[in-house]
């Protein structure tokens, strides 16, 4: 931002401007930069506001260009009405980036006349969205200053103590300084596409090392600064005592530092770089927003929420908090507060397609499929190349069970950004879905080597492991999703379900406890406790836990297949073999069900009846040995001895040891009775 006061609303003569001094290192290929320029309804008084809007531009894109390589092309020209009922630049800067549509532009830039904004700002930058905010002044050489140090900003330039500098905090040079030069030309790649951070991967180390020198020079320069170098540079000529009273702090290199560092994961660094920042200026809302950041990604979830409330109270108008605050609450597992937060950012910033976005997978986690297919089509609208969006959409599609657009969504944001890790996620459920539990494993694994913190990950793998029963490397994998979010409920609960199968069922049970503890309150919850329950011989609360099930899940077969284990262990056959028959209607692909069902007849003396369940799980799992092996023993008592044989040999072919006695048994009663 810059400082300086608003003497007039008329708009800019023709300007002479200062001739910067010449670059002396290769620039490379130049960058086009497209910009939208839009003037409100004061600015618009000068009839000939665009013409000279672009002529001012096209000056100093010159400049750009030879000292930068970077080429600013006005393309579009627009109106915006705006809001007088608003006081303070920066507030009608966000409020205009809010509602904005840049048109595939990368810079918006907006000139306003707005005659009752506070004094003390000539301009605003917006670094990671790309805009700028001119104020009007009769002024045309600070005018010119004000535009190009503006634009600097939005490629990495920051505020610096130097009145030789235009990064000077009042404006007062014409020329960059040597760091902000460097700067620039590091950030000349910069991306504009609103949604990934604004500095590439590549050049993200050399700008720690640049913006920490940078952040050294301004510490080292603020005791000077703060003694009195103000009163000494013509400043009081610059600035009213209005503007006196609002003068930006030196920390703008020092947030920027820190952003670059939590997108490295050098929280412990970025924190400090916020901390020093605060050290120049202590109220700086933004520094506490970006510590709230690195609480969330560490763990400190509840200190998260604690800061980004506080800067809420302070300015309740930052849709990018209320958006970071629901990141917070999901995390907790707290989806209604999520969703109250996502709300908020959406009302206040309605083109933000990461909103609409995380609404839509928060209203999904709720179960509001339809409000959540919504609010994805809109982030997916505002951005199409938002990968994120398309994947969110394919698990959306995955749980309506169309599984065409599951596959159609995937694509796109495969070709869009193959680097994000729910994209592979997301593959993996597809594949997982459809019995490919290897394949599933492989984009789980895939997802894990994008972001190894990744929890959904870790919590997939886990889930397809523990199926293709690999116990051990399943508890390993969902102790690993715990550990990265202690609030991650569905994975606590999974955890506990895996304790209890290696029989450590207490252990197993606190975790399902902790799950429901945090919120998690599925059916899956119940069944798993009313199989601990089973296992430690509590067969009432194993029935109440089943029962709670179905009172969440009325058609869920696993926990009519615990109510039939339950009862019949207490004695109670005709209601167990009741249960076992609700279980295999529920899920007539539940093979435990049909098992269950089968030897409860067995035990009952309904041999014909037994043996045709013990079928109805042979078609759909041929390779379970002891199954086949009891089909042939129920074939052997009806007399049915060529099938009984058929059947104990797939036993063995399926590697259990059938008894010897019988087979030989078998093949005597065969021979001796041809034809049976």
């Amino acid at each position: 931002m810059s400082q300086g006061s608003s003497r007039a609303v008329s708009f800019f003569g023709i300007l002479a401007l200062a001739v910067l001094a010449s670059s002396s290192s290769a620039i490379g290929q130049t960058h086009d930069i497209r910009i939208k320029i839009v003037a409100d309804e004061e600015w618009r008084r000068d009839h000939g506001w665009a013409l000279k809007a672009k002529g001012l531009l096209t000056v100093i894109s010159t400049d750009f260009e030879r000292l930068f390589g970077l080429r600013l092309l006005p393309e579009k020209f627009e109106t915006w009405e705006s809001d007088d009922s608003v006081g303070v630049m920066e507030t009608l800067a966000n409020d205009l980036e809010a509602r904005a549509d840049r048109e595939d532009c990368d810079i918006l830039i907006a000139l306003t006349a707005q005659s009752n904004l506070s004094r003390g700002l000539f301009g605003y930058a917006l670094f990671k969205e790309g805009l700028v905010m001119i104020r009007a002044s009769d002024d045309a050489a600070a005018f010119a200053r004000t535009m190009r140090h503006e634009i600097g900003h939005l490629f990495g330039a920051v505020h610096v103590s130097n009145p030789g500098s235009v990064m000077d905090i009042f404006i007062q040079g014409d020329d960059f300084d040597d760091l902000n030069r460097e700067a620039i030309r590091l950030m000349r790649g910069r991306l504009f596409n609103a949604i990934e951070f604004p500095v590439p991967a590549a050049v993200r180390p050399a700008a720690v090392d640049l913006y920490a020198r940078i952040c050294a020079v301004i510490e080292s320069s603020e005791l000077q600064r703060k003694m009195g170098w103000r009163d000494t540079t013509g400043v009081r000529t610059f600035l009213d005592e209005s503007g006196r009273r609002k003068v930006p702090e030196l920390d703008d290199a020092h947030l920027l530092l820190a952003q670059i560092l939590i997108e490295e994961k050098r929280y412990d660094e970025a924190a400090r770089a916020c901390l020093a920042g605060l050290k120049i200026n202590p109220g700086d809302l933004e520094a506490q927003n970006l510590l709230g950041i690195i609480d969330r990604r560490q763990g400190r979830v509840d200190e998260a929420i604690r800061r980004y409330q506080a800067v809420l109270k302070a300015d309740p108008r930052r849709p990018r908090v209320h958006f970071n605050l629901g990141i917070a609450y999901a995390r907790k597992g707290d989806l209604q507060s999520a969703r109250a937060a996502y709300e908020r950012a959406v009302e206040l910033k309605p083109r933000s397609p990461e909103a609409h976005n995380n609404l839509g997978e928060t209203l999904l986690r709720l179960g509001n499929v339809s409000e959540a297919e919504r609010e994805l089509d809109l982030a997916s609208a505002l951005h199409p190349r938002f990968a994120l969006a398309w994947a969110n959409l394919a698990d959306l599609a995955l749980k309506k069970g169309d599984l065409a657009k599951v596959r159609e969504f995937l694509d796109k944001a495969l070709k869009i950004n193959p680097e994000i890790p729910s994209v592979w996620n997301i593959s993996g459920n597809l594949a997982f879905r459809e019995g490919r539990l290897a394949e599933a494993a492989e984009h789980y694994l895939r997802a894990l080597a994008i972001d190894p913190d990744y929890d959904k990950g870790w919590f997939n793998l886990g889930v397809c492991r523990f199926k293709m029963n690999e116990l051990a490397a399943a508890r390993v994998n969902l102790e690993k999703a715990v550990a990265i979010n202690p609030y991650f409920a569905e994975a606590h609960a999974s955890l506990g379900y895996c304790l209890i199968k290696q029989n450590k069922v207490d252990d197993g049970v606190d975790e399902i406890l902790l799950a429901k503890k945090l919120g998690f309150q599925s059916a899956a919850t119940h069944v798993n406790l009313s199989f601990a329950y089973i296992t430690k011989k509590k067969l009432d609360e194993a029935i109440a836990e089943a029962e709670q099930a179905l009172g969440l899940d009325p058609s869920h077969p696993m926990a009519y297949n615990n109510l039939g284990i339950a009862y019949t262990k207490k004695g109670m056959l005709r209601e167990a073999e009741q249960q076992f028959e609700k279980a295999v209607r529920a899920d007539p692909r539940y093979k435990e069900g049909w098992l269950n069902l089968g030897s409860l007849c067995y035990q009952t003396g309904k041999a014909d009846r037994a043996l045709a369940n013990l079928l109805e799980a042979f078609k759909l799992d041929e390779k379970d040995g002891v199954l086949c092996n009891n089909i042939a023993v129920l074939y052997f008592k009806k007399g049915e001895y060529r099938l009984a044989l058929e059947y104990a040999e797939k036993a063995g072919a399926a590697g259990f040891k059938v008894d010897a006695g019988f087979l030989a048994e078998l093949k005597k009663r065969i021979s001796g009775r041809a034809g049976t």
